[in-house]
């Protein structure tokens, strides 16, 4: 999303790749953001990316902005912005660094409309860092390495601003067979919110990745998770699972990705939310310009009720069809129905909405 400027110091023999696209998106949608209300939407994306490359360092960053309008509510009419920076060094034959940032600033409705959490609308500002290093033991073995800082703040007084910052090392052991990866995970988090609750959190993991045929690979990663929770009001300890599955099989012609996941992650809500998440899709392609997609997704987040209890189940169908008119251009259409309930006060809503996308991106070698 957005227009920017990224400026890379040039080294020798470098390639550069900038690549601008704009998208152009019309929307029905008969309840928007859940608030009982219809409306079209007309939704002007512009994003730039930049690459540069050489045999030891890979430099990539892009912005992008995101322009929103309707016909009726004119009061929701917004601005959001995105800025991507990274960067990758082979520090020797064996040894790997990189460090990554990233800024959003968005509005709460749109970022979390896929969960299906109904929120008031405001703005949100985003902003991370995260260094990451890797080191080969030898053939088989190797070791990586990752901490974050990261910080959300809101417009709104309601939802509560938040530091976090993580660690996690990781020791992966590919098999002889060449087609089985087995890691081993540890890592940890610490959350501070403003309302003077600070979280922390340690987990351990344990996972496998297997390729049974050039087509067919499944990743599994599974362990446990230990909360500790300090407040005005005392301490407070939890523990529970944290895991994920992820399959991708291709045919001639398709592609299934099916992704199960639960994890713990800080909220707008004060505490950290538990999130679980399956999402199954489908692709398939028709003809050398024609595509067809299906996307199945379900949610469910919930608090442990330390600040704010929160608990709600969000399900969603997405089909889309996709056309490429020559290198550059293509035309997408879409509907999806989203259903979520609120398990708490047993309320539920439903959504259906309908887009026209118009897309194009053209990447230009200096």
């Amino acid at each position: 999303m957005g227009l920017g400027c990224l400026i890379v110091v040039p080294v020798r023999a470098a390639e550069y790749v900038v690549t601008p696209s704009v998208t152009v998106q019309e929307t029905y949608d008969d309840n928007l953001f859940f608030y009982d209300m219809e409306d079209f939407k007309c939704l002007v994306s512009a994003d730039i990316e930049l690459t540069a490359r050489t045999e030891r360092i890979y430099v990539s960053g892009s912005a992008g902005c995101d322009i929103s309008e309707y016909r009726r509510h004119n009061e929701l009419d917004g601005v959001d912005h995105a800025y991507e920076i990274s960067a990758h060094a082979l520090s020797s034959a064996t040894s790997r660094l990189g460090i990554s940032g990233r800024y959003i600033r968005d509005h709460t409705t749109d970022a979390l409309e896929e969960s299906g959490d109904v929120v008031e609308r405001c703005e949100r500002t985003r902003a991370s860092v995260q260094p990451s290093a890797a080191i080969e033991l030898d053939p088989r073995n190797r070791i990586e390495g990752s901490c974050s800082l990261s910080e959300a703040r809101y417009e709104l007084d309601r939802y509560t601003n938040h530091t976090a910052e993580s660690l996690n090392v990781t020791w992966v052991h590919d098999l002889a067979n060449e087609r089985t990866s087995i890691l081993f995970q540890i890592g940890g988090n610490l959350t501070d919110y403003e309302t003077d609750l600070r979280q922390r959190t340690c987990l351990g993991l344990v996972g496998i990745d297997h390729r049974f045929t050039e087509d067919l690979k499944i990743e599994l990663n599974g362990g446990g998770r230990y909360t500790k929770s300090k407040s005005p009001g005392g301490y407070e300890e939890n523990t529970g699972f944290s895991g994920s599955l992820g399959l991708t099989w291709r045919f001639e012609k398709s592609t299934l990705l099916i992704n199960i996941s639960e994890e713990f992650t800080p909220s707008m809500y004060g505490e950290d939310m538990i999130r679980d998440r399956a999402n199954i899709s489908l692709r398939h392609r028709l003809t050398e310009n024609l595509k067809c997609g299906l996307t199945t997704s379900y949610y469910k987040n919930r608090t442990e009720g330390i600040v704010r209890t929160r608990e709600y189940e969000t399900f969603s169908v997405r089909p889309s069809v996709n056309y490429r008119f020559g290198e550059y251009l293509h035309l997408q259409l879409g509907y999806s129905y989203t259903a979520t309930g609120n398990e708490i006060t047993s309320h539920s809503k439903e959504r259906n909405r309908i887009y026209v996308r118009i897309s194009s991106e053209w990447p230009l070698h200096p």
